[in-house]
């Protein structure tokens, strides 16, 4: 190689040497960082609804979701979720039990509490002797029902003081409920009382419900189709309150339906029949939002009389007072020698009388009679004494118009006149304010 020679820095293969001056400030004090896990998953998966003692019954409707050993589901709240056809008792301290294989057919019941009945078909009567007891079904009366065997269902003996029955039917009876007690308070709460009877050579009454010395307090509740028949040669036979009969105590009704139900009686002597639907003695009567249709008081005879008192309602002695309510479509029907009719829809002997309406149809009215006639086809009423008041109230016009007279007040007049939205009043001695008065 002829080229010219390297003339570069000599390589001599040493490391030079730093010569900085060495940094002398504070020393790092901090804590120390170490690197850490990472969290663990602690949560249990969710596999889904549980049902531990694989009873039917999932853990958040179980009062003991580690007990099945009854052979049926531990209920926090009788009848929870599907099961039916089952029968539970809860006593003053919570506790339900299973009481299915207890309560059918002809039964006597002593304990205070509740018995449940989940839906479904119970054939029962039964006999309550305690204190304090309500009968319920949980479901409610479309798909819960008690069938009596052709007597008396429920049959409350003289030591009840409270008796309830809520969401459920009553049918197959006659009564469905009965009771002769002593100052006790029977409550109806969402209850079908339907195709009831009660028949007698001499006197048929309250194939629904039939009790004395109580207090019947019924809301939210229907009465269909019951009826009482009374059928004999000598004395006359006697019928009354096919849906409701109720001797000594007041009867409150509020949002109740009634329906179809006949009172009739059959004898060649004639027959005495009173209140088709409702009779009450000695108790006030208070109605509200509740109607009364399509009742039947039927009598037959060939020589004797037949007396037809209140077709719908009749009342004794008491008040009756109809807020929002209506009694209408009567029918008084007597195939008898001579009927007197005193009061197609309703019949107060002794007590003072309110109609009002808030508007709407109420009041009474297309209350009819086979003969064409009655002292009062929508209401009669003994003034002695008395008050009588109109307001707003329906009397019918037209062919919703009562047979014979709207208003037949004993002691003063009969008005035959009355229409639609009427307000009047009837004391001492005269009636006033309404058309014809």
């Amino acid at each position: 190689d002829t080229g010219p020679a390297d003339t570069g820095p000599v390589d001599t293969g040493t490391t030079p040497v730093d010569t900085d001056t060495a940094d002398t400030g504070p020393a790092d004090t901090g804590p120390a960082h170490a690197d850490t896990a990472a969290p663990v998953d602690t949560a249990v998966p969710d596999t889904g609804p549980v049902d531990a003692d694989a009873d039917g019954v999932l853990a958040d409707e179980d009062c003991d979701d580690a007990d099945a050993s009854t052979g049926a589901p531990t209920l926090c709240e009788p009848c929870t979720g599907a099961l039916t056809d089952t029968v539970w008792f809860t006593d003053a301290s919570g506790t339900s039990t299973d009481v299915s294989s207890t309560v059918s057919g002809v039964v006597t019941w002593s304990d205070a509490g509740t018995l449940s009945f989940c839906p479904g078909t119970y054939t029962l009567e039964i006999t309550v002797t305690a204190s304090d007891l309500e009968l319920e079904g949980p479901g409610g009366e479309a798909v819960t029902t008690i069938e009596g065997l052709g007597d008396e269902i429920v049959s409350l003996d003289t030591s009840v003081t409270w008796f309830a029955a809520t969401g459920l039917s009553f049918t197959g009876g006659g009564p469905a409920i009965t009771g002769a007690l002593s100052g006790a308070t029977v409550f109806l709460d969402r209850v079908y009382v339907h195709d009831n009877s009660h028949s007698d050579y001499n006197y048929a009454y309250g194939a629904g419900i039939r009790l004395s010395s109580a207090d019947l307090e019924v809301v939210d509740s229907a009465f269909d189709a019951n009826t009482v028949a009374a059928s004999t040669s000598w004395p006359v036979p006697t019928s009354a309150g096919a849906a409701i009969y109720l001797e000594y105590g007041n009867l409150t009704l509020d949002n109740v339906s009634f329906s179809s139900n006949v009172a009739s009686g059959y004898s060649v002597n004639g027959s005495l029949l009173y209140g088709g639907a409702i009779y009450v003695d000695t108790g006030d009567v208070s109605l509200v939002d509740t109607i009364v249709e399509g009742t039947t008081l039927s009598g037959y005879g060939v020589y004797g009389y037949g007396w037809f008192y209140g077709g719908a309602i009749y009342v004794v002695s008491g008040d009756l007072d109809l807020v929002d309510s209506a009694i209408y479509d009567t029918y008084v029907d007597g195939v008898i020698y001579s009927p007197r009719c005193y009061g197609a829809g309703i019949h107060v002997a002794s007590g003072d009388v309110s109609c009002s309406s808030s508007g709407g149809d109420h009041g009474t009215w297309a209350n009819t009679t086979s003969s064409g006639s009655c002292a009062g086809g929508g209401a009669w009423w003994e003034s002695s004494g008395y008050r009588f008041e109109s307001s707003g109230c329906d009397w019918g016009t037209g062919a919703d118009d009562n047979d014979g007279s709207d208003l037949y007040a004993s002691g003063i007049a009969s008005y035959a006149s009355l229409g639609d939205d009427e307000t009047f009043t009837c004391e001492s001695g005269a009636c006033s304010g309404g058309t014809g008065m």
